[in-house]
């Protein structure tokens, strides 16, 4: 599967969580997104800022909102040393959060499922598929081309900005985790390049 394709490359999977934070969220801010190596370094890393902006809250007022991302590549079965990113973890905040940080941005009243960044992506896939791939497509008899089914909801856990008499620490307050399927992943299955990935029995 050809990585320079800008739908496909690098920058576009490290820019994947970028859009994300946008999306669910309603917002219009464009987040700093800091790719982590390992998923010990994703679970450790904080969605910043933390702390509600005001005019004496100089620090957050000065702080970039930044997202954290994970991806995870899956080796082809057939063909050994070669790999296609499966899953992009994303830490997000949530519209709640960035109501309460940011209030002077236009943010949305609820948040969307991680499962809607899986169809959205779903759908980005098949618009952006040719004449020839769409012929090795999976169509059902009026023509439609078949979506792959994904996990219900691929979120880790969700942090809400207000969480009544639970004590939040103030760096997850607000935050979302989303385990989501990478563009080429969803490109292969459509294709039948690649078979779907397995992780019952991990």
């Amino acid at each position: 599967m050809p990585r320079s394709m800008t739908f496909y490359s690098n920058d576009a999977t490290n820019r994947f969580c970028s859009d994300v934070q946008r999306y669910p969220a309603g917002t219009e801010i464009t987040p700093n997104v800091k790719v982590e190596l390992d998923i010990v370094a994703f679970v450790k890393s904080k969605v910043e800022p933390w702390l509600a902006q005001t005019s004496t809250n100089t620090e957050a007022n000065t702080t970039p909102l930044t997202t954290h991302q994970l991806i995870s590549n899956y080796l082809y079965a057939n063909n050994p040393g070669s790999e296609f990113v499966e899953i992009l973890s994303c830490k997000i905040r949530r519209y709640d959060g960035l109501n309460a940080i940011f209030p002077s941005v236009p943010n949305a009243n609820s948040q969307l499922l991680c499962t809607d960044q899986n169809i959205l992506t779903v759908e980005r896939v098949i618009a952006d598929l040719s004449d020839a791939e769409l012929a090795l497509v999976e169509k059902d008899g009026n023509g439609d081309v078949v979506r792959p089914l994904f996990p219900a909801e691929t979120g880790g856990f969700v942090r809400g900005w207000n969480t009544g008499p639970f004590v939040v620490a103030p760096d997850v307050k607000g935050v979302q985790y989303c385990h989501l399927v990478a563009a080429e992943y969803v490109r292969g299955l459509l294709t039948g390049e690649i078979d779907p990935v397995d992780h019952s029995g991990e």
